[in-house]
């Protein structure tokens, strides 16, 4: 009985020394990261990465060149008095195939009668310059409750525009259709990650917009040449490096919250149960995580800031390649229980996401331009060019560097959807075989880089392009 004794006695013994041997060896590791915080620290505001909120609050602009005012009364006016969910629907539809001319009738009767909204649009994006001038010192905290209404006024732009455009009065469409690019350049000027994709998604709108008056103008040389001026002169010019530059802050805002006790773990990882949870912040090991996540978030971060300088397709080669590396060693930290890495799995997002977007829009307004000038080519002499230099084109493809795909129809008839019934995965499509004259179609080869040489009709749909089949 006693050896039994002796013996369980012993392997508690071993338990014991194996569990506080593997908790000093994942403590020392912990006292090691968190002891670079200081090199990590001086490295990224060497490099450029500001850490401080005061720094990221550049002086405010004369208030008759800040279009922030103009969005806050926007805000205030479309709360005070919405847009009806129906009309917002019609909005929404026109310009897109799901359009119909309730629709167009529906927005057009919205705004004539709503001028004191289209006013401030016109007059916000009438102003080079927008800031909030934000209390970035409120971390997690600070909201962002304009760019839902900024989203509603890119929308407004596009109906109007496209509306003018069918009137037959394509200069003031135009016209129109350009302030949704200011609006989106306004939208990131907060320096933060959200702030560039909402921008990107505001041009991604007022693109769409002027996709459609081009359709719509066809053939004619001086709006397809006013179309393809108005692009490349107001295309925003985005900078992920600027909207990286609020991460590093917000980051270093979270982990002070972590030390001070004011943020428990759990409640930065969203659980349910973080009021009651016991693992408040502010515990010496909860500084020494946050101060180890802090230290490994800003060494990724840096690696990201610098590869956002460099162009198209390498950077998103590159920050594709660090989202995947990320992905790894979150991986690796779970299985090992590396207690370093518990604020970078939760505070790390996708940056490399984010350049791909921003990939995505730029080639679709180098499609839409170069298809400008292929119309505009074929207004004046007669045919389309057998090759895009032959039209002036010189923009290139940003997925690989190289010129955009370019390809001549020869079909005579193709299937046009004229109905859909139903939704889903299996809607009820029905086609109708029709006449087209001679076409074109110019497109980008996508993410992949699959897609050089390969037929129009065979692309992936996501793929950046512009198809024109004139119906006979």
């Amino acid at each position: 009985m006693k050896k039994w004794i002796y013996l369980l006695a012993i392997l508690g013994a071993l338990v014991i020394i194996v569990v506080v041997g593997f908790l000093f060896v994942r403590y020392n590791r912990l006292m090691q990261v968190a002891a670079t915080l200081p090199r990590e620290e001086a490295l990224a505001q060497q490099a450029g990465m500001p850490l401080d909120p005061a720094q990221l609050q550049t002086p405010l602009p004369p208030p008759a060149l800040n279009a922030a005012p103009d969005y806050e009364r926007l805000m205030a006016i479309l709360k005070s008095k919405p847009i009806s969910p129906g009309v917002d629907e019609a909005i929404a539809n026109v310009g897109t195939r799901n359009a119909t001319a309730a629709d167009y009738a529906a927005a057009g009767k919205l705004l004539a009668g709503r001028q004191d909204v289209m006013a401030l649009i016109d007059r916000a994006t009438s102003k080079p310059d927008c800031d909030f001038n934000r209390n970035w010192s409120l971390g997690p905290s600070l909201m962002f409750p304009e760019y839902r209404w900024m989203r509603e006024a890119a929308r407004l732009l596009r109906a109007k525009s496209i509306l003018l455009a069918k009137q037959g009065h394509f200069r003031r469409a135009i016209l129109t259709q350009a302030r949704g690019f200011r609006l989106a350049q306004h939208a990131t000027s907060d320096p933060v990650i959200i702030g560039y994709l909402v921008g990107l998604g505001l041009d991604a709108i007022s693109l769409q917009g002027m996709e459609k008056i081009l359709r719509i103008a066809g053939l004619n040389a001086a709006v397809d040449d006013l179309i393809q001026k108005t692009l490349a002169a107001d295309q925003p010019r985005f900078s992920l490096r600027h909207g990286l530059k609020g991460e590093s802050v917000m980051d270093t805002i979270i982990c002070d919250m972590v030390q001070n006790g004011k943020m428990g773990l759990n409640e930065l990882a969203g659980s349910e149960g973080s009021r009651n949870n016991n693992h408040r912040g502010g515990s010496f090991l909860s500084r020494l995580i946050a101060e180890a996540g802090l230290a490994i978030v800003l060494r990724e971060q840096l690696l990201y800031f610098k590869a956002s300088t460099l162009s198209y397709p390498e950077r998103s080669i590159v920050m594709g390649r660090l989202d995947k590396a990320i992905e790894a060693k979150v991986h690796t930290a779970s299985k090992t229980i590396n207690p370093a890495w518990i604020l970078p799995a939760i505070m790390m997002p996708s940056y490399g996401g984010a350049a791909e977007s921003e990939q995505q829009v730029i080639a679709r307004c180098n499609v839409l331009e170069a298809a400008a000038e292929v119309l505009a080519y074929r207004a004046r002499y007669g045919a389309f060019p057998k090759q895009l230099s032959a039209a002036g084109v010189t923009l290139t493809d940003p997925y690989n560097g190289k010129a955009l795909q370019y390809h001549l129809h020869t079909k005579r008839f193709i299937y046009k959807v004229v109905r859909i019934k139903g939704a889903g995965m299996m809607p009820k499509v029905k086609l109708k075989n029709v006449r087209v004259g001679k076409g074109f179609a110019v497109y980008s080869v996508g993410r992949t880089g699959r897609h050089i040489g390969v037929p129009f009709h065979q692309r992936p749909k996501w793929v950046a392009s512009f198809d024109y089949r004139p119906v006979k």
